[in-house]
């Protein structure tokens, strides 16, 4: 259907709609609603001002918004769904992105909170979580998982593969730090408590500062 009334508007799919100066609805039961919209593929559908719904079955809502890839819906100002059978919910989001100018680049990826970022099915949870490794996850503020299969817990964790709690570091495979500042630097080790700090499971405690040396007379 191409109405007069719209400069420009064109629906030269099967069962096409566009209406808005400039429309496109190219697709087969395509419908393109919006000045500039743009609905490329069979059963696409953009019905918001410069809105792109470009693969197969692809829903775009919001000025801007681009469902690029079949089976993906992006909601939004600016917000971009770039995987099969994503979804982008919030401005500028991409793939699967709840929040402020939250990033889910990678397949199957999810990142939730203002500028999370997720890679290849990794997930991020909080404000600038950062899950980029393949298979990682991220959770608490500014928390960065970056390798394959890596997992980042609590405000500021750095991790390859596990860290839990503020500032702990797991470098190398297989290692897990657990508690502020824990430092792991072999590959499979574990590390409970940072430097300077103690460590307490049930009745049993321990320290991991620097050991305090005490003469005795009976050692000469």
């Amino acid at each position: 259907m191409d109405d007069g009334d719209f400069l420009g508007a064109q629906a030269t799919g099967l069962r096409a709609m566009a209406l808005g100066d400039d429309a496109r609805a190219s697709g087969a039961n395509a419908i393109g609603i919006g000045i500039f919209t743009n609905a490329t593929q069979e059963n696409a559908t953009a019905p918001v001002y410069t809105a792109k719904a470009q693969g197969i079955n692809d829903s775009s809502f919001g000025a801007s918004a681009q469902a690029l890839v079949n089976n993906s819906t992006a909601v939004g100002a600016g917000a971009v769904a770039n995987a099969n059978f994503a979804t982008a919910v919030g401005r500028s989001a991409s793939a699967t992105a709840l929040g402020r100018a939250a990033n889910a680049f990678g397949a199957k990826s999810a990142a939730f909170g203002t500028g999370a970022q997720a890679g290849p099915q990794g997930v991020a949870f909080g404000q600038t979580a950062q899950a980029t490794g393949t298979n990682s996850t991220a959770v608490g503020q500014l928390a960065q998982a970056t390798q394959l299969l890596s997992t980042a817990v609590a405000n500021t964790a750095a991790t390859n593969p596990t860290a839990l709690c503020s500032k702990a570091q797991a470098a190398q495979a297989g290692s897990t730090a657990i508690g502020a500042n824990a430092t792991t630097t072999p590959a499979n080790q574990v590390t409970l408590g940072g430097t300077g700090s103690s460590v307490r499971i049930g009745d049993i405690a321990a320290s991991t500062a620097a050991p305090q040396h005490r003469w005795d007379r009976s050692m000469w």
